[in-house]
Order: C-alpha cells, then structure tokens, then sequence
C-alpha cells in the first residue's frame, strides 16, 4: 500500500458543476468542508493526525515538479522492492487490528462487570486481555467466548479480580 497526501489545488479548474454556482468560492467552501470531515473522522477512527507526514511514504507537491514528473514518482515508489515488502507488515497489522476490534465487541456483548478492559494483540492469533474483573465467573468465561472468534488461536487473560463486596 502506497499512502500518498494529495491537498487538493485550490487555485486549480474547478469542475463544471461549480459553474453553475454563482458564488466563485462555493466549490472550494466544499472542499475544505469535506476535507475538514475526513480529518476529523481520521482523528476519530486513527487517534492520528492527517496532517503527519510521518503516515505517507511520499509527499509530492506536483505545483513544483510538474504532474507528469509526480506521476513517474508515484509509479516507481509503487513498483519498488522495498514498498512491497511494507505491504506484507501493513495487511498483518491490518488483520490484528481487525480482529482486536471483534474481540472488543464480544467483550462489550459479554455485559461483563469490568473497569477499563484492554485488548492487545501481539501476534497474529493470540489476544492479550487485561483490566480489572468485578467477578471472578467472568475471568473463565472470557477464552471461551473469545476463542471462539474465527482466527483466535489463544487468549491470555491477565486480569486483577475485585473481591466481593469491595466494588
């Protein structure tokens, strides 16, 4: 996967349904909007900032080099070795990230007395859950439940369990 920031030109031709707008600035109201709505639900989803250029593997500015010339970049970072690679990491943690978040909607469907649990996964197939447990029948029932998610091979429950009477 190639991640590449592409700002759009607001000095640029503005397609021809803006035309029909009578107000020039409409059309680039509407992209800073959308703009604006993708950050926030990048913030939201990520916890990251769509501005880190830490998160692309190439920032071009095509106003200083010209398309073409940012085209024939782009296609050689997307055929190198080394890019390839990457992809095979970036769909492992995709897929540990995915099964995370399943993990974490059983547990939520559990309506499990907990207080701050937490699911990591450091390998592929193996969940690590930790928190805290206000009862003790649940800590058993978590691996079952969990195991049973396709892809979960083993679940280590780390978990500090309240005694009765102090919750």
């Amino acid at each position: 996967m190639l991640r590449i920031p592409h700002p759009p030109d607001l000095d640029g031709p503005v397609s021809k349904e803006a035309d029909h707008v009578s107000n020039h600035n409409y059309p680039y109201q509407l992209i800073r909007q959308s703009d604006n709505q993708k950050k926030g639900f990048f913030r939201y989803a990520f916890h990251k900032d769509w501005d880190d250029p830490t998160l692309y593997d190439l920032c071009i500015n095509p106003d200083k080099i010209g398309s073409e010339r940012a085209a024939q970049l782009i296609m050689e970072m997307a055929r190198s070795s080394e890019l390839k690679s990457c992809s095979i990491y970036a769909l492992d943690a995709l897929e540990r990230l995915s099964q995370k978040k399943r993990i974490e909607a059983t547990l939520i469907e559990m309506d499990l007395r907990h207080s701050g649990l937490s699911v990591e996964m450091p390998e592929k197939g193996i969940a690590h859950i930790t928190g805290v447990l206000y009862n003790h029948m649940d800590k058993g029932r978590i691996p079952t439940v969990v195991g049973r998610i396709p892809g979960v091979e083993r679940v280590q429950v780390d978990v500090t369990l309240v005694p009765a009477g102090y919750d």
